[in-house]
């Protein structure tokens, strides 16, 4: 490991746990519209045995659209459809997702986010950028403690450049995951960050990415909730991404869950409106 990479690593260490030191109990979506571990509680505690599950795997997909001009002064649809596959045991994960990508208008995709880009128009569509997370889900004995996540993701520069669906480069990412239920409430909040790979001629900005939000639980197989999500921009001199995302989360006996939800951008450098619906199938030891 080069001096350069252990510097902006430590640097980027440095800055997470300083945030986290002002944010106590901060949990980011990153990239689900909604923390995954609130909506589908991955691992529960057994009440008989008082241990967790040990197995489970889940297949998940959906499609999620938005809109806006995001600084261009033209509008640009993005549709996004990711498909992946997670698979957690006591008390580790590892997940993998492919998504299909139509970018309709002049903004191309850095960091899956859409930046003016000139030269680019028209509908262009692809694979986008495989995305490999891993991590670790600490549950608490006691009660009064948050449930704990800590990840580390790798996006590879699958998307195609050429078309504006990618950078072409790989991204590295480090998130910390806190949420806390109380009965029927589940407050939730993170934060991380995110090393950008840099084409040739261009130099992207590391970011620092946070959220916070809520889920309620309205019956045994309905939840709604908000979540807010801001990250700075990739791009220097544009603003940074502000978006609010209120959800729901529909269970079909142990083995479906549907969640629609919905997106409103705050900033000139987010979508205008967005929406999307994730599919998720179960199979695990219980």
């Amino acid at each position: 490991m080069t001096n350069a990479i252990q510097s902006r690593l430590l640097r980027a260490v440095a800055v997470l746990l300083a945030l986290l030191g002002v944010c106590g109990s901060a949990v980011s979506a990153a990239e689900e519209p909604v923390p995954e571990s609130v909506v589908t509680e991955p691992f529960e505690a057994d009440q008989e045995t008082d241990r967790w599950r040990y197995f489970r795997l889940t297949l998940s997909s959906g499609i999620d659209f938005s809109t806006g001009d995001f600084d261009t002064g033209t509008n640009t649809d993005v549709y996004y459809a990711p498909t992946s596959l997670k698979v957690e045991w006591d008390p580790f994960f590892i997940k993998v997702m492919l998504p299909y990508v139509v970018v309709d208008g002049d903004a191309v995709l850095i960091d899956g986010q859409p930046e003016g880009g000139p030269g680019l128009s028209g509908t262009r569509d692809g694979i986008g950028d495989v995305v490999l997370s891993a991590g670790y889900l600490y549950l608490p004995s006691s009660a009064y403690l948050p449930v704990v996540e800590f990840s580390g993701k790798v996006k590879f520069g699958t998307a195609d450049e050429d078309k504006g669906l990618g950078t072409g480069e790989e991204d590295y990412t480090l998130q910390l995951d806190v949420s806390k239920r109380f009965g029927w409430f589940t407050p939730f909040g993170g934060v991380g960050y995110k090393f950008l790979g840099d084409p040739p001629g261009l130099d992207f900005n590391d970011k620092i990415f946070a959220s916070g939000g809520f889920s309620a639980r309205l019956g045994d197989r309905v939840s709604v909730g908000v979540v807010y999500d801001w990250a700075q921009s990739a791009v220097e001199g544009r603003s940074d991404i502000q978006e609010i995302s209120p959800f729901a989360s529909f269970r079909f006996g142990k083995r479906l869950s549907i969640d629609p939800y919905g997106l409103v951008g705050l900033s000139s450098s987010s979508p205008d409106w967005g929406m999307g619906v994730q599919f998720r199938v179960f199979w695990d030891n219980d």
